[in-house]
């Protein structure tokens, strides 16, 4: 992760060029403003049209460019021989490959989303990496201004301490620390070794055996928000789905007061023949009272450990927040790494953009709000601004968060209030 500044200090906002590039529409149209470090946006080719003639020839500004489908396209087959090739069944590869060959897009994005277990989010956190890397060489390789670009780290991997250091490492050093990475990441294949040689059962986590130095590493992203509410965290690998739960409320900012679930789609495992939704795709949740809200089929998130799943039969699964507002959480496994003696699990270490406020009505509501809040003019301005409990003279800001302001709760502890509230 990167911050950017021009030469008189300004910083840029380069999650809203990341946006820019990821546009398929030709309009709004986003430009750089070299000297005050804003962004121009506009909305249509009449507005670029009077504004053009209104600022006249300058270097001043610099419009970047969106990713076209042919780039996409090419980002997808990487994508596919990278990651889905090791996750669909080979019909499924082949029906995604030959949408790609076709240079289908649209297509590819449509059968990762009805077809697939919810790799479409996945895609779509592999294509906003690319573009994140795209905006990076953008900004810093501009002959017309000299960006300076600031390394922050993703971790507390070795590459990035290293690279956080004021003297660069050399090419054999970075060698080094890519070997070290590896090994780390070995990890997880050896998690999936174990587990089948000793034939754990995949749903029984009571008979499974974890390593006491593992931790998960774990990139949870707010589906449907732009720009995308994301935080990197990382937990022990000992941790149960509740645990996970808990990290995600404390991380994300929600308040944990409304009802949750995370759903684990094994589809993809097993060929398409022999699917069956009703057995393939899980329900791992708090057990509730006997009420409308029971379900029977759902297992026990108190008790079921993550390392029964993730990196054994999954490396993804959906959380779900709130079934009324029905905040849809993609929760994707990045790592599997080892401990750091002394270090307190869980932990954040990465993330981008305001939680959005609870009851808000989804996420249409967040950006209605959003909407409200840029236009001090608005009807429903000082309504909505005491409505999310803002102070008097308190700016709204949804793309502030700082990880290392995350505090976690003990899960335990939060669990006793839970059943309390149940009356077991």
């Amino acid at each position: 992760m990167y911050t950017y500044t021009l030469p008189n200090g300004t910083p840029i906002n380069s999650d809203r060029l990341i946006e820019a590039v990821l546009e398929r529409e030709d309009f709004p149209q986003l430009y750089l403003d070299t000297k005050l470090g804003g962004l121009v946006e506009i909305p249509s080719m009449a507005s670029l049209g009077a504004w053009v003639a209104e600022i006249g020839k300058t270097d001043r500004y610099l419009h970047i460019e969106r990713f076209s489908d042919a780039e996409r396209v090419q980002f997808a087959r990487e994508f596919v021989d990278m990651i889905l090739v090791h996750e669909l069944s080979k019909k499924e590869l082949a029906r995604a490959r030959t949408l790609l060959s076709e240079k289908d897009i649209s297509g590819f994005e449509h059968f990762l989303e009805e077809e697939t277990d919810g790799w479409i989010h996945g895609w779509d956190q592999y294509l906003g990496d690319e573009a994140g890397n795209y905006v990076h060489e953008w900004l810093t390789k501009n002959p017309k201004v000299k960006i300076t670009a600031s390394f922050e780290g993703c971790g507390n991997c070795a590459l990035c301490t290293a690279m956080s250091q004021e003297k660069q490492p050399t090419l054999e050093e970075l060698q080094r620390l890519f070997q070290t990475e590896a090994v780390m990441q070995s990890v997880q294949s050896q998690l999936q070794a174990a587990q089948k040689k000793k034939n754990v059962p995949k749903t029984e986590n009571k008979q499974t055996a974890v390593l006491s130095d593992t931790v998960f590493v774990f990139k949870v992203s707010l589906n449907n928000t732009k720009p995308l509410v994301w935080r990197r965290i990382e937990i022990d690998g000992n941790a149960t789905f509740f645990d996970l739960h808990c990290a995600i409320q404390d991380s994300m900012g929600w308040i944990d007061y409304h009802l949750h679930s995370f759903t684990v789609d094994l589809r993809g495992k097993v060929p398409k023949e022999k699917r069956s939704s009703h057995e393939l795709i899980k329900h791992i949740s708090i057990p509730m009272p006997e009420d409308d809200f029971r379900d029977e089929a759902a297992i026990d998130e108190s008790t079921e450990l993550l390392a029964t799943w993730f990196g054994v039969q999954t490396k993804q699964c959906q959380y779900t927040y709130d079934f009324g507002d029905n905040w849809e959480h993609t929760v994707l496994l990045e790592q599997v790494i080892s401990r750091v003696s002394g270090d307190v699990y869980p932990k954040c270490i990465g993330g981008k953009n305001a939680c959005p406020p609870e009851d808000c009505g989804g996420v249409w509501g967040f950006e209605n709000i959003k909407k409200i809040l840029k236009n001090p003019k608005h009807a429903e301005y000082a309504q909505t601004r005491e409505w999310i409990l803002l102070d008097e003279d308190e700016p709204y800001d949804p793309t502030r968060f700082t990880p290392e302001e995350v505090v976690f709760d003990d899960p335990q502890e939060r669990l006793r209030e839970v059943r309390e509230g149940f009356k077991f």
